[in-house]
Parts: structure tokens; C-alpha cells; sequence
């Protein structure tokens, strides 16, 4: 069934197949005649038209969707992704993704390479300074990231005073993918906690 569906949907001219080096499989990129339908059904987000895949974001941007199959399956709504953040927020640093999960609005971040200790702790006090979501989840594929970025955020609270450091959670792709929002997560302020435990701590906290 799926594969007669991709099929009409290239007879139509909506999508494509494309080569990735880094894929055993093709992947498949929304035409221009795709984009045009998605806006007249009104759901084009108003993005505009990608004409190729960015390579250079391409492994990024599959984990995040992948992570949002994920979670979105378990529960989380009102998924907004960076290019519709980017659109509302021209110039300004923005999350991977924000999403909801029982009242609780949770910022996206997903690490699968080194940005550097001080790009992570501007970071940090970005998302802890000018919120712009109630709790931030940073996922990483590397698993000794857990341990490298737990002092670095620890390190930003000797330069701001007043920081709420446990709305920052940190967990492992693979937990996440596998376990949803049962995945554990390090936490400097509340320790060792599955994610909903953690989101639970945040909506007491909110209200």
C-alpha cells in the first residue's frame, strides 16, 4: 500500500526520489507541484519551496523528524519545527522544535556534533534567560555528551544568578526513540528522572 502510494504520488508529479550517500534507501523530496497542492489545501506553513536537500543539515534534520514520529505517537501536539520558528522569530536564535505534552510546552534541541563549550553555554543561557518554552530537551546521539554537557550547564549558574537550571533535561536518542517520554533523562536539579516524571515536576511548578 505504501509503495502505491508513493508510486501515484510521483505519477502526479508531487514528489521524487533522491539519492542520499549517507542512506542505503532513496529518500523522497517534495516536488514544486507538491508544495503548490499543499498550498492550496491551505497547509503549506507558508515555508516556501525547497528545491534540493541541504546535505549538510540532512542527518540533523532526519533525527529531528524521527524524534517527532516518536514522540508525537506518544502524545505530543502542537509540534512547531525550526523553519516555522525561524519564519515567526526572523534573526533570532531559535530551538530545534517546540512541542506540547500535557499542558507542559517543551523546546526541542538535538546534538549530533561538538558546537564547543562556549557556543553551549550561550546557548544554555539563551533558552534559560529569554525562554520560549517551559522546559528545554536536548536529545544527543553521542552518549558521553550526557557527561560532557552536565558541567557545562552546571558552569553557567556561576555566571547568572537566579537560574532555574532543572528546565533543562538531557537525554540519549536512543532511549528517547525506544521509550518515548518513559525515557530517562539527567537532570542537574532533579536528578535521574524518566521524562514525564520530569515534565510532571515542570506543570506543578507552572501552575
Amino acid at each position: 500500500m505504501v509503495r502505491m502510494r508513493l508510486r501515484k504520488l510521483r505519477f502526479f508529479g508531487l514528489i521524487r526520489p533522491q539519492r542520499v550517500y549517507t542512506e542505503a534507501r532513496q529518500v523522497y523530496l517534495l516536488e514544486r507541484g507538491g508544495y503548490t497542492y499543499l498550498e492550496k489545501m491551505g497547509r503549506s506553513l507558508e515555508l516556501g519551496y525547497l528545491p534540493e536537500i541541504d546535505l549538510r543539515v540532512f542527518e540533523h534534520d532526519k533525527a529531528v523528524t524521527d524524534l517527532r514520529l516518536a514522540l508525537e505517537e506518544a502524545g505530543a501536539e502542537a509540534w512547531r519545527s525550526e523553519r516555522e520558528l525561524r519564519r515567526d522569530r526572523p534573526g533570532h536564535r531559535v530551538p530545534d522544535a517546540i512541542f506540547t505534552k500535557a499542558g507542559v510546552t517543551v523546546a526541542l534541541e538535538f546534538e549530533n556534533a561538538d558546537k564547543g563549550a562556549e557556543r553551549y553555554r550561550a546557548i544554555f543561557l539563551d533558552h534559560l534567560e529569554r525562554p520560549s518554552a517551559d522546559h528545554i530537551l536536548y536529545v544527543v546521539r553521542p552518549v558521553d555528551k550526557l557527561k560532557t554537557l552536565r558541567p557545562l550547564l552546571e558552569s553557567v549558574a556561576t555566571r547568572r544568578l537566579g537560574l532555574d537550571l532543572g528546565r533543562i533535561s538531557f537525554a540519549w536518542e536512543p532511549n528517547v526513540l525506544a521509550q518515548r517520554f518513559g525515557a530517562m533523562t539527567l537532570n542537574v536539579v532533579h536528578g535521574d528522572l524518566p521524562l514525564v516524571d520530569i515534565l510532571s515536576r515542570g506543570r506543578r511548578t507552572l501552575v
